[in-house]
């Protein structure tokens, strides 16, 4: 079973996930690292093109290239290619984002936060970036949201990897970058975060006010729509069906 995925150490976890899971059930399975473009971009448009981060995969996968496809759910288009079918949802993680900014003593690190439940309303978090500060995220929901509450603020699209994004706050090239939780916390698990990285200060937003996006914290596997049927073996071991009914709510939302 080939198993398509970007090349991040993130993306990488999360195919990881799915072959152990399929290998704990008889499959032999082999991972394929494909360049997407969100990871190539670095600037260019204020926001992210919705479906950047998956369309190079999926192309793989309707060429045959690959068996089936793992994405994080979030980066995936509400509108998909008739010809690629969703054929399960992992169990859902945490689906908070996470405000990250230089260290300072008034607030956790990172580090500390992961061992926490602390968690701050949005207009708390957003009143510790300074005035006209600028703010680090690709996704114009985030960038929406932003402007509701503070029209000063200046998004700034910062691309690539969680570790590229990351290195241009550190330059100081943004006041402040605002990431997914559940993504920091997976490359946590495996060491992929430096300590550079552990130590600035993070304030975990509440999504009670602070929608995050469709499927956040969950992961995808598609695989294509004429191999549904003959897969449905493989939908029995990956699939979470609570977690498939919340995020096809979303999505319908």
């Amino acid at each position: 079973m080939r198993i398509g995925t970007r090349t991040s150490s993130l993306a990488m976890w999360q195919a990881n996930k799915v072959s152990q899971l399929l290998e704990s059930n008889g499959f032999e399975t082999e991972i394929v690292g494909i360049k997407s473009q969100g990871d190539k971009s670095l600037g260019g448009n204020l926001a992210s093109s919705v479906g950047q981060f998956i369309h190079a995969v999926d192309s793989q996968l309707l060429e045959m290239k690959i068996d089936i496809a793992v994405h994080s759910s979030k980066d995936v288009p509400v509108d998909l290619n008739d010809e690629i079918s969703n054929l399960a949802y992992l169990e859902r993680g945490c689906t908070n984002d996470l405000l990250i900014f230089p260290k300072n003593e008034q607030h956790p690190t990172l580090a500390q936060l992961f061992n926490s439940k602390q968690e701050m309303s949005v207009d708390e978090a957003l009143a510790t970036i300074p005035k006209s500060g600028m703010v680090g995220t690709v996704s114009g929901r985030r960038q929406s949201f932003l402007l509701s509450k503070r029209p000063d603020i200046i998004p700034i699209a910062v691309r690539g990897q969680v570790e590229t994004r990351l290195k241009r706050l550190k330059e100081g090239r943004v006041d402040a970058i605002i990431l997914a939780e559940i993504g920091l916390q997976r490359l946590h698990e495996i060491g992929a975060l430096e300590n550079w990285i552990l130590e600035f200060s993070a304030i975990r937003i509440s999504d009670r006010d602070w929608p995050t996006a469709p499927g956040q914290g969950a992961l995808s596997v598609h695989c294509r729509a004429l191999d549904y049927d003959k897969f449905r073996n493989i939908r029995q071991i990956l699939n979470h069906e609570n977690t498939e009914k919340d995020v096809s709510k979303e999505r319908e939302i």
